[in-house]
C-alpha cells in the first residue's frame, strides 16, 4: 500500500496532491502514475488542479507514452475539470507524435466549443505535426490562417515548415518561406540558416549552399547568425557527398580555426565523406586523430571504416578494424557484421559468410532479414541448394518472417537452377499458406511457421509472376507461361512492361512474329505502354527474317508515339540492312543518330565494317573504321575487329601493319587474333616478317600466347637455324611462366578456351609433320633440350591453366539484352 493511500483517512486531498507533484518530479513515471491512481481511488470527488493533469500530460508526453496520456486526459473529461488551452495543447502534441494527425487536427478545431482558444503554440504542434508527416503545405495552409486567430507565426513555427520542405526537397518553397520570414519582422536564426544550407546541398546546390554560409561567417554587420557545429557539418555533407573533397578539407581547417570541436557527429560525416570517395588511407588518420583527441569514435565510426574497406576488397583489414574496436570496448554491431557477410557473399564465399554469421550470433548480434536474404541470394546464386533450404529452415525457427525479398529469391533461385516444377509448387501454396510455402523448398515444413506468422502472409506479387513466366519463357514452355499470366489477371495482379516484353522477345526468338505483334497488340489494348525495349525485340525479330520494309513502319510508329530509339535501336536496323547488302543505308544511320545526339558504340561500327568487308568494300570498311576511332574510347576492340576481318580476307599485310601499329601504341592484344596473323604470316613464307614482329612484342614487354612461338620455331628448325631455334626456345619457356602466373591470378579470364579444346587443337594443327620438323631442326645440347621440353608442354596444353582462344574473340554484332 503506498505512502499516500495508507494515510489518506487523516491528509487532505490538497496536501496528497501536494506531495504527488514532488514525486512526480523526482521519481520514475510508472511510480508517479500509479500513485496517482491510488489517490484518484481514494479522492474521487477531489481530482488534482488543472496544472497538476498537465504536469502528468507533460511528463507523460516527454517519455513517449500516449497511452498515459490518453488515460489522464480521459480522467480529466470525466471528472469535469475545466480544460485549458495547455491541456488541449499537450493532448494535440501526443496525437501528432503517435501519428494520429487526423484527431489532433478534430482537438484543435473544437477548442472553442471547449472554450479554449488557439495559441501560438497550438499552431507550432500542428504545423510541426503535418510538417513531421510530410504534409508541409497543409502545414503552411495552417500557418496562413493564424491570424484570423489574432496569432503571429513566430521563428520557431516558420523553422517548422522550413525543415519540413526541406525534407521533402522542395528548395524553393523554402527560399520563398525564409524571404517571407524577413518580410514579417522575424529574422532568421542558426536553425532556419542551416536548414537552407541542407535543402540546397540535398538538391544538388552545394555553391549556393557555400555562398549563404559564407553570409554567415562574414562579418558585415548584417546581423547573420554565426554558424554553429550543426552548420558546419551539413556544409560539410554537402562538400562530401559532391565529391568536393578539396572544399570540405578547407572547412575542416576553417570550423578548428574558429575555435569550434568537431564533435563524433561531424567527424563521422568527414569519415564518411573521405569512404565513399575512395580516400581510406586518410580516412583511417582522421580516425587515429578522433583518439588522440580523446574524441572516442562510436560503432558508427568504425562500421564506416569496415563498410569502405569491405567495398575495396581489403577484408583482411576489416577484420582487424573489429579487433582494434573489441580493445577500445566497442562491441561490433549488426551493421558490422553485415558489411563482412555482403563482401563475403559478393565474391561468393559462402564458408566464411557462414564463419561470420556463426561470429556474428555468438556476440550476441542476430543479422536482420535483409542481411538473411544477402546470405540466401548468395547460396541460390551459387547453387547450393540443400544450404538455402536448411537457412530457410533456421531463419523459421528463429522466427524471422519472411518478406518479399526472401520469398523473390527463393522463386529466382529454383527458376535459375532448373527447377521450375518446384518454383510453380511454392506460388501455388504460397495463395494458401503465404512464406510459410518456402518451408523446405515447398510444404514440408509448414508445421514451422505458427499462426501468428501466418497473419503476415507473404503472396506472390508482380515480380514473382515475372520471374516464373521468364524461366518458363527461357525453358521453352510458353503454353505454361501463358497460364501463369491468366493466373495473375485472375489475381488482380496487372502485368506490366517487363511481363510482356518477356513474351515478345521469346516469340521473336523462335520466330513467331505474328504470336509477338498478338502480344504486343494486347499489350496496347490492356494500357500498358509498349517501350523501346519493345519495339527492340519486334525490329530485332523482322531484321532476321529480313523484313526491312516492316522495320521501318515501325521505327515511324515510335516516333509517332514520342518513344525514343536508342542506340540498340539503330545497331538493329544498321544489322539488318548490312545483311541484305544495302551498305549506304546503313552508314547514312551513324549521321542520323548523331544528329539526333545518341552517340555509336563499338557494335555500331562493328556490324558495318563486317558488312563491308562482306560485300568486299574495303574503302568502306576503312572509313568506318576511321571515323570509329574518334568517336569510341575502346580502341583496342576496334584495331581488334579490323585485324581479324583483313585476316579473314586473306589481307594478311594490312593486317600486320594495323596489329603493328597497334604493338607500338602499347594496346591489349587480348582481342586481335595474333596467332592466326602469325601462322598466316608464315604459311605465306613471311617468316622474317613474323619473326620481328614477334621480337617487337617480347621487346614491349607483351605477355601471350606462347604456342604464338611455334610456327616459327618450326620452320627455322626444318631450314637448320640452331641459333634462332635455341633463342626462340628460351624466350618461348620465360613466356610461358609470365602467362601461366597471368592464368593462376585470373588475369586471362577472358576469351579463354578449356583445356581439353586448346589440346585438341593443338593436336590438329601441330601432329601431322609439324613437330617432326621441329624435332628434327633440334639438337642435343641443353638449350634444344629445354626447347623441345616447353613445345611438348604447349602442345599438351600448357600445364593445367586454361589457354586463350587462338583466335580472337569476336565482339557481339549487337548490345546485349
Amino acid at each position: 500500500m503506498s505512502r499516500v493511500s495508507r494515510h489518506s483517512s487523516l491528509t487532505r486531498p490538497s496536501h496528497a496532491w501536494s506531495r504527488f507533484k514532488d514525486l512526480l518530479f523526482t521519481g520514475p513515471l510508472e511510480k508517479a502514475f500509479s500513485e496517482f491512481e491510488s489517490l484518484r481511488k481514494a479522492f474521487p470527488a477531489e481530482p488534482p488542479p488543472i496544472k497538476l493533469y498537465n504536469s502528468l500530460l507533460k511528463a507523460s508526453l516527454k517519455q513517449s507514452r500516449p497511452d498515459l496520456v490518453s488515460s489522464v486526459y480521459k480522467d480529466m473529461f470525466l471528472s469535469r475539470v475545466p480544460i485549458e488551452t495547455r491541456t488541449l495543447n499537450l493532448l494535440m502534441a501526443s496525437l501528432c507524435e503517435s501519428g494520429r494527425l487526423g484527431d489532433a487536427r478534430r482537438v484543435f478545431e473544437s477548442m472553442s466549443e471547449k472554450g479554449c482558444k488557439p495559441d501560438g503554440v497550438s499552431f507550432r504542434v500542428l504545423v510541426s505535426g503535418y510538417c513531421r508527416e510530410g504534409l508541409s503545405f497543409r502545414g503552411l495552409e495552417l500557418l496562413n490562417e493564424m491570424g484570423k486567430f489574432g496569432c503571429s507565426p513566430d521563428r520557431k513555427i516558420y523553422n517548422a515548415v522550413v525543415s519540413g520542405f526541406c525534407r521533402e526537397n522542395k528548395v524553393v518553397e523554402v527560399e520563398r518561406l525564409v524571404e517571407r520570414m524577413v518580410k514579417g519582422g522575424v529574422f532568421p536564426d542558426e536553425v532556419t540558416f542551416t536548414v537552407r544550407i541542407s535543402a540546397l546541398c540535398k538538391a544538388g546546390k552545394v555553391l549556393e549552399a557555400y555562398r549563404i554560409f559564407q553570409n554567415m561567417k562574414g562579418d558585415n554587420g548584417s546581423g547573420f547568425p554565426r554558424p554553429d557545429v550543426v552548420t558546419y557539418s551539413v556544409m560539410l555533407d554537402g562538400f562530401c557527398r559532391k565529391g568536393m573533397l578539396g572544399k570540405a578539407e578547407e572547412l575542416v581547417a576553417l570550423m578548428k580555426s574558429d575555435g569550434l570541436s568537431m564533435d563524433v557527429g561531424c567527424y563521422n560525416i568527414w569519415l564518411a565523406g573521405l569512404v565513399r570517395n575512395g580516400k581510406l588511407l586518410k580516412a583511417r588518420l582522421v580516425l587515429v586523430e578522433m583518439v588522440e583527441k580523446d574524441m572516442k569514435p562510436d560503432v558508427y565510426s568504425y562500421n564506416i571504416i569496415v563498410d569502405g574497406l569491405c567495398k575495396e576488397g581489403m577484408v583482411l583489414d576489416a577484420r582487424s578494424v573489429l579487433d582494434i574496436m573489441r580493445d577500445n570496448g566497442i562491441s561490433p554491431d549488426v551493421v558490422t557484421y553485415s558489411c563482412l557477410l555482403h563482401w563475403y557473399c559478393k565474391k561468393g564465399d559462402i564458408a566464411e559468410a557462414n564463419k561470420t554469421l556463426e561470429e556474428m550470433m555468438r556476440d550476441g548480434c542476430f543479422p536482420s532479414i535483409s542481411t538473411c536474404n544477402v546470405l540466401l541470394q548468395s547460396l541460390w546464386k551459387e547453387g547450393r541448394i540443400s544450404e538455402a533450404e536448411l537457412l530457410l529452415e533456421k531463419m523459421n525457427e528463429k522466427g524471422y518472417s519472411l518478406d518479399k525479398i526472401s520469398c523473390n529469391i527463393v522463386i529466382d533461385g529454383l527458376c535459375k537452377s532448373g527447377k521450375l516444377n518446384k518454383a510453380i509448387e511454392i506460388v501455388d501454396g504460397m495463395w494458401f499458406h503465404g512464406s510459410a510455402a518456402l518451408g523446405g523448398l515447398g510444404n514440408a515444413f509448414l508445421g514451422l511457421v505458427d499462426n501468428t506468422t501466418n497473419g503476415k502472409k507473404c503472396f506472390p506479387d508482380l515480380v514473382m509472376y515475372s520471374t516464373l513466366i521468364d524461366g518458363l519463357c527461357k525453358a521453352g514452355r510458353l503454353d505454361e507461361a501463358k497460364k501463369k499470366f491468366s493466373e495473375m489477371l485472375v489475381r488482380n495482379i496487372a502485368p506490366d512492361s517487363v511481363i510482356y516484353n518477356t513474351f515478345v522477345y521469346n516469340y521473336c526468338k523462335k520466330g513467331k512474329l505474328s504470336s509477338a505483334f498478338r502480344v504486343f497488340r494486347d499489350m496496347e489494348r490492356k494500357g500498358c505502354n509498349p517501350n523501346t525495349k519493345t519495339y527492340n525485340f519486334l525490329i530485332r525479330g523482322l531484321g532476321k527474317v529480313c523484313r526491312i520494309d516492316e522495320i521501318q513502319d515501325l521505327i515511324n510508329q515510335m516516333q509517332k508515339r514520342g518513344i525514343p530509339p536508342d542506340v540498340l535501336t539503330y545497331n538493329i536496323q544498321i544489322d539488318s540492312l548490312c545483311e541484305v547488302g544495302r551498305l549506304k543505308e546503313a552508314a547514312s544511320l551513324l549521321d542520323e543518330m548523331l544528329r539526333k545526339g545518341i552517340t555509336p558504340n563499338v557494335s555500331s561500327f562493328s556490324v558495318l565494317i563486317k558488312g563491308s568487308f562482306r560485300a568486299d568494300d574495303f574503302e568502306a570498311a576503312q572509313e568506318a573504321f576511321e571515323i570509329a576511332l574518334t568517336i569510341c574510347s575502346q580502341k583496342d576492340v576496334l584495331y581488334g575487329l579490323m585485324c581479324d576481318e583483313l585476316c579473314g580476307c586473306g589481307r594478311l599485310s594490312e593486317a600486320k601493319q594495323l596489329f603493328e601499329a597497334a604493338v607500338e601504341r602499347g594496346m591489349s592484344v587480348e582481342c586481335f587474333p595474333y596467332k592466326s596473323l602469325f601462322e598466316g604470316l608464315c604459311k605465306e613464307e613471311k617468316v622474317d616478317d613474323a619473326h620481328s614482329l614477334l621480337n617487337k612484342m617480347v621487346h614491349k614487354g607483351y605477355t601471350f600466347d606462347p604456342a604464338v612461338f611455334m610456327p616459327i620455331i618450326d620452320i627455322f628448325g626444318m631450314r637448320g637455324n640452331k641459333h634462332e631455334v635455341d633463342d626462340l626456345s628460351e624466350k618461348m619457356m620465360r613466356m610461358a611462366a609470365r602467362y601461366d602466373q597471368l592464368n593462376v591470378v585470373g588475369s586471362c579470364a577472358r576469351n579463354r578456351q578449356s583445356p581439353s579444346k586448346m589440346i585438341q587443337n593443338d593436336k590438329k594443327k601441330y601432329d601431322h609433320g609439324h613437330t617432326e620438323g621441329i624435332l628434327n631442326g633440334l639438337h642435343s645440347d641443353d638449350g634444344s633440350w629445354m626447347a623441345m621440353k616447353v613445345v611438348r608442354r604447349v602442345q599438351s596444353g600448357w600445364g593445367q591453366g586454361s589457354m586463350p582462344s587462338l583466335k580472337m574473340r569476336k565482339p557481339n554484332v549487337l548490345d546485349d539484352w
